[in-house]
């Protein structure tokens, strides 16, 4: 691989805004975890299950937010293509069709593919954290 084809697809901008995030994220975690339990009026509090429950809060919102997303189909007439690969589909016993090894999921496979990456992203987030 040449030197001008790595800095052209590194995605610089994207990755430093990924990494800035990621470290202002583990500078509220590691001031919370130094933190003693406090009292605020009656209530004593703990930082590190506060900071848990936000992060599990949080990590339940962003999934929703990325389903919601990727799951929103539209509604297309069946053409005659369409109904040959079901009745192949139909035929196989696994109920998804086989191509080359790997399963073809048709028109959904984009949006597999998309949720993946979402999810690889988020994973990696939550482990550096």
């Amino acid at each position: 691989m040449s030197k001008e084809f790595l800095k052209e697809n590194i995605l610089e901008k994207a990755r430093f805004d990924l990494a800035k995030k990621t470290h202002e994220i583990t500078l509220l975690t590691e001031g919370m975890l130094k933190l003693d339990k406090t009292l605020m009026g009656v209530i004593e509090l703990d930082p590190k299950k506060v900071l848990v429950v936000g992060l599990r809060n949080e990590l339940c919102r962003k999934l929703a937010e990325i389903l919601h997303k990727q799951f929103i189909f539209e509604n297309k007439p069946a053409s005659a293509s369409a109904a040959n690969n079901d009745s192949q589909t139909e035929r196989n016993k696994k109920g998804v069709k086989v191509q080359g090894g790997k399963a073809a999921f048709g028109e959904f496979g984009h949006k597999f593919a998309a949720l993946k990456s979402e999810f690889v992203g988020l994973k990696r987030s939550i482990e550096y954290i």
